[in-house]
């Protein structure tokens, strides 16, 4: 039985290959807050494409009863656990004594929590039904927060329709249209709410582009298959956001290419990370350096089967990563329908606003790239041409399902909380 455990590498994860007819893994979970930049993205994402196509699939986990009673309380500090059971319902799992969970009432907990939650991005923080999400976000007296880091989950669960999962508030809305503005009042108030000054005025705004963006993609092209021929199920869409302060960013892990970015970020003088067009100067002492990422997870066909209109049995392997990169082209895309463009306006954009000092990581079929743009910034010719060259371009990996596209961009704050 194949295991994920504490020690175990983002890099060796994304080689981590499990037999079709092996239908059993032995996870560590750790609370959401306790990973490592696009550890738990990577992991969701793996978990999840392993559910996929599977049935009777038991996750072994090292939960023990105090932890039982935790995710009755504070289920967002399990979201590897939401994804999984409610993409796939019949999945077993077994605490540390090897007990089973009786996962028919996990399953209507996460789906109740879910949405209250939903009930949050839909209206005024003064619902009272939403108090508890309201003070896990939002509250400006839970001091804790601070050294837990800050982390959320937005999913569409497109096969719970039934549920109310399949299209979430924060991006969905019927009565206003939801846009980059109404996502970034959320974004600050993560700041606000939690004493954190921060130097980049246009950062919620900015990034929120970026979510909006992305979500977009998933919407267009990633709740179908690869032909359009049918509607995916179950198909998870999902946004991850987690703020890391400067005290839990690990710089000395082995793996090499986020945490050479990390560590990059960490060694550079402040004013290095200032953008004189976009970030102003604090008049605060004590300035630190944090790392916000955004993941964006679907369990759709994939950028290249997407891009290429063929499965990927009808794809060379060689060929795959190049399929990937034209998927980042400007203005450029195989769709000839009303959606025409929308992949490659979104992905453009989104270089343009992380391209000089953020990190992207894609993870899709077979493929993974990578690019430091603290590093190597992106240069005014890639992105006239539309085109963009990776770091990182790797094929012949163990199959996802769907696409992870993963940004860590950084951030100057000062924290008004004693001790932070």
């Amino acid at each position: 039985m194949k295991e994920i455990n504490e020690k175990t590498e983002i890099r060796a994860i994304d080689n981590l290959f499990i037999d079709h007819d092996d239908r059993q893994i032995k996870l560590s979970l750790k609370k959401t807050h306790e990973y490592q930049p696009i550890e738990l993205i990577t992991i969701t994402h793996f978990l999840l494409s392993q559910l996929q196509g599977k049935n009777n699939f038991i996750l072994h986990t090292n939960l023990s009863d105090e932890d039982l009673n935790q995710i009755q309380k504070h289920f967002y500090d399990y979201y590897i656990l939401v994804c999984c059971l409610l993409f796939k319902k019949n999945l077993v799992i077994r605490n540390a004594k090897g007990q089973t969970l009786y996962t028919d009432d996990l399953y209507n907990l996460f789906i109740s929590k879910l949405k209250s939650q939903e009930e949050l991005y839909a209206r005024e923080l003064t619902s009272n039904h939403v108090k508890e999400v309201r003070q896990r976000f939002f509250s400006s007296s839970n001091k804790t927060k601070n050294e837990e880091g800050l982390s959320f989950l937005i999913p569409c669960f497109d096969h719970l329709e039934s549920s109310g999962l399949s299209r979430s508030n924060y991006f969905y809305n019927s009565i206003k249209s939801k846009g980059p503005r109404d996502i970034a009042v959320w974004f600050e108030r993560l700041f606000t709410f939690n004493d954190l000054n921060i130097s980049l005025p246009h950062i919620f705004y900015d990034l929120s582009i970026v979510i909006n963006e992305l979500i977009q993609n998933t919407h267009d092209w990633a709740r179908t298959t690869f032909n359009d021929e049918h509607y995916i199920s179950p198909n998870i869409r999902a946004c991850t956001v987690n703020i890391f302060l400067e005290n839990r960013l690990a710089t000395d892990s082995s793996y090499d290419h986020i945490h050479e970015y990390l560590k990059l970020i960490h060694e550079s003088k402040k004013e290095e990370i200032y953008s004189p067009e976009r970030q102003t100067k604090l008049e605060f002492t004590n300035e630190k350096v944090g790392i916000c990422e955004i993941s964006i997870l679907d369990t759709g066909p994939g950028m290249a089967r997407r891009w290429l209109q063929k499965d990927y049995n009808d794809i060379e392997k060689s060929k795959e990563h190049l399929a990937v990169i034209e998927c980042f082209h400007k203005y450029f895309t195989s769709d000839n329908s009303s959606r025409t463009q929308l992949r490659g306006r979104g992905l453009s954009n989104v270089i343009g606003i992380i391209g000089f000092s953020g990190l992207i990581r894609v993870r899709t079929g077979h493929t993974l790239l990578l690019r430091n743009f603290f590093r190597d910034k992106v240069q005014q010719s890639e992105l006239q041409r539309g085109g963009i060259d990776f770091n990182l371009a790797e094929g012949g990996l163990p199959l996802v399902s769907g696409t992870t596209i993963s940004i860590l961009y950084p951030f100057v704050y000062t924290s008004n909380v004693e001790g932070e």
